[in-house]
This record gives C-alpha cells, sequence and structure tokens, in this order.
C-alpha cells in the first residue's frame, strides 16, 4: 500500500535552505533548481531558515553570479508565488527585504517547517 501521505502531498518538492547566499554558488544554483521543477508545472515549497534568508536581501552578486535577492524577485514568473521563513527572524532583517518579496514572504514556526517537509513528496535540504 503506497504512503498516504506522499500521494496527497502538499507539494511536489521543498526545499529546506539553510545556508547563507555566500557559501560558494549555491545561492543561484538553489533559484534554478525551485525554478526548474516550476516551470515544468511542478508544486514547489521554498523554506528559508536561519541565515539563509540572506538570500532574499538585495546584495552585491559574487563575481560571476547575479545578486541572489534580485533572483529571488522574479521568482512568480516561474510559479513560486510564496516563500517561508522559519522563525524567529529579526523584525530589521525581514524590513531589508524589497517589497515584492516581503509580501511572498510568511513567517512560520519550526513545526509549521517540518510539516510542510513531512507532507511533500521529495524533501531537499541545501
Amino acid at each position: 500500500m503506497a504512503n498516504s501521505m506522499v500521494e496527497n502531498a502538499a507539494c511536489d518538492l521543498c526545499l529546506l535552505i539553510t545556508q547563507p547566499p555566500q557559501t560558494g554558488v549555491l545561492g543561484q544554483e538553489t533559484f534554478e533548481l525551485a525554478v526548474a521543477g516550476g516551470v515544468f508545472d511542478q508544486s514547489i515549497t521554498v523554506i528559508f531558515s536561519g541565515s539563509a534568508v540572506l538570500h532574499l536581501l538585495p546584495q552585491q552578486p559574487t563575481d560571476g553570479y547575479r545578486s541572489t535577492g534580485k533572483l529571488w524577485q522574479s521568482a512568480s514568473m516561474f510559479g513560486i508565488e510564496q516563500f517561508f521563513v522559519v522563525a524567529p527572524q529579526p523584525e530589521d532583517v525581514l524590513a531589508q527585504l524589497p517589497e515584492g518579496v516581503r509580501a511572498a514572504v510568511q513567517v512560520i514556526s519550526a513545526e509549521s517547517a517540518r510539516e510542510k517537509m513531512d507532507n511533500a513528496r521529495e524533501v531537499m535540504v541545501l
């Protein structure tokens, strides 16, 4: 018998992003992975935890790469309408988010993040 949680998955892929964008090329590759699923009509849940919220801030790009903040601002064009940020996040960090990103961010508890991961068909931790 198939796992009913997977059959009734809330999303096809849940990305839990835990690393800040300064860790190599992870920032741009994480975005590309998320939007690739969105382009192919996969339901994608993106959760930022801890210092990973820095992906959403406007910043200077790493040499040879785009600013991850600007990339995430365009995610809605690829079917990713909402991002989740695990609480607690300092209000000053959330206030620095660009307006388009801030409107798409929902702050959730660690328990809610775990629930989203449990209800996803696939989970990737980056």
